[in-house]
């Protein structure tokens, strides 16, 4: 088999990582953000029958956020970390949880943005979320990352401009699966 046939696969394979890549990203995008809902409904519908017994409210969201834990098999502290996060995303930041479920941003992303915007005032936040979409526009298209598609783009080009050197490296030339090709998820 001579190089430049496995230049051609690795082209082929890398279309095709990309196509399927981006749309299983944008499929787990929309579960996350979905789970994110489904935790702050259940956190808030949970925290009444709580209050009802006679529990403070700090009691009454403990109990609920342990619930949580429980149904997602998670400890105390991470369950009371990512039902605060999905909390802060549907309370502070409601459509950068709309561009997560749309599959435009990651998980990841979502949280660099809570994450960032902790520190501002309302009205910064709200001129944050109106800029919500240039996050992820950098090149041009909502949804995609300049250095995402920077990376695959580098990917392709060395597979395919480079034959030798790609194989040389021992980087999958059979698979297409470089470290290079891969989908950074945030």
């Amino acid at each position: 088999m001579n190089t430049r046939s496995l230049c051609s696969f690795t082209a082929s394979a890398y279309a095709q990582i990309k196509r399927h890549g981006r749309a299983w990203e944008r499929v787990i995008a929309w579960a996350q953000a979905r789970q994110i809902r489904e935790m702050v409904s259940f956190t808030h519908s949970a925290e009444a029958p709580n209050r009802a017994l006679g529990a403070c409210d700090s009691q009454a969201h403990d109990s609920a956020v342990a619930e949580v834990g429980l149904m997602l098999r998670a400890s105390g502290g991470t369950a009371a970390a990512r039902v605060g996060g999905a909390w802060s995303l549907c309370t502070r930041l409601p459509a950068t949880l709309t561009a997560l479920e749309a599959g435009q941003i990651t998980l990841a992303k979502a949280r660099i943005i809570d994450d960032e915007t902790l520190d501002l005032t309302d009205e910064h936040t709200a001129a944050v979320e109106a800029q919500r979409d240039q996050v992820g526009a950098y090149a041009g298209q909502p949804g995609k990352s300049t250095t995402q598609d920077e990376n695959l783009q580098g990917a392709q080009d060395r597979a395919t401009d480079q034959p030798g050197e790609a194989v040389g490296r021992g980087e999958g030339a059979m698979t297409g699966c470089s470290t290079d090709t891969q989908v950074n998820g945030g």
